[in-house]
């Protein structure tokens, strides 16, 4: 494939260009490597997880799994009483 002038000029100054090849079913970008480079980490972090970023995903599924539901709270009677 090739970019025409325009494209070729949105990727020197660093901007992304957004292609459909005709023979790919999916859209694709095209951007510089050392943009590419500067953005991976925000798009694929292997790195573990913080103690905060842990506590935050564990809220956040227990929120969509109706954990905060106060007519839960009879299931955690048991803890409160001695």
């Amino acid at each position: 494939m090739i970019l025409t002038a325009e494209q070729q000029q949105a990727i020197t100054q660093g901007e992304a260009v957004r292609l459909s090849p005709p023979d790919v079913v999916i859209e694709c970008v095209v951007l510089r490597a050392d943009v590419y480079d500067r953005v991976k980490t925000l798009l694929c972090d292997d790195s573990p997880l913080k103690e905060a970023e842990k506590a935050a995903a564990i809220r956040c599924a227990g929120e969509r799994a109706d954990w905060n539901d106060p007519e839960l709270d009879v299931y955690e009677e048991h803890r409160r009483t001695p």
